[in-house]
């Protein structure tokens, strides 16, 4: 005669059977998707004006928080990329956001200061509010962990629209 003890769990399976379905729409609704909708987000952006400011240097600031995205760009375009400069005039922290995306992934913003410079470029050129590009070079990475991303663009000047570069 068996003990109970040696009936098989019947319970058990059903359990566990859900406790992966969870897991799964818990990863996906949390991690997977936001990425994803992160990437159409900055899909088939129209580039009103590229610049190329030869010999003046910005960086992109809020590197570290872009990691994974900027060694998933730098793996996509290689380390002489183009960046895309994109107004976010809906920013919850800083209505003159300007965001950096390269190979349609964010990584970075402009430091305020080179926003407004920006902003201020864009309007005078009669382009305010435009998506623009410029050469960009990502550093870093690697065994340094750590990436830079330097833009040929003088953000923080606001030139009259009689010098602006082409």
């Amino acid at each position: 005669m068996r003990d109970w003890y040696d009936q098989p769990m019947r319970v058990q399976q059903p359990v566990t059977i859900m406790l992966i379905i969870a897991a799964i729409v818990w990863l996906a609704t949390r991690v997977i998707w936001p990425r994803l909708r992160g990437l159409a987000r900055y899909r088939g952006l129209t580039v009103a004006r590229h610049w190329n400011d030869d010999g003046r240097q910005t960086q992109v600031a809020g590197q570290p928080y872009y990691g994974s995205a900027i060694a998933a760009a730098q793996r996509a375009g290689g380390r002489a990329c183009t960046a895309c400069l994109v107004p976010e005039d809906n920013n919850e922290y800083d209505s003159n956001a300007v965001a950096v995306v390269i190979e349609k992934r964010l990584v970075g913003y402009l430091a305020p200061q080179d926003a407004v410079g920006l902003r201020g470029r864009l309007k005078a050129a009669g382009i305010a509010g435009a998506v623009t590009s410029c050469p960009a070079h990502i550093s870093g990475g690697g065994e340094q962990g750590s990436y830079s991303i330097t833009l040929a663009l003088a953000a923080g000047e606001v030139k009259p629209p009689s010098t602006l570069s082409p």
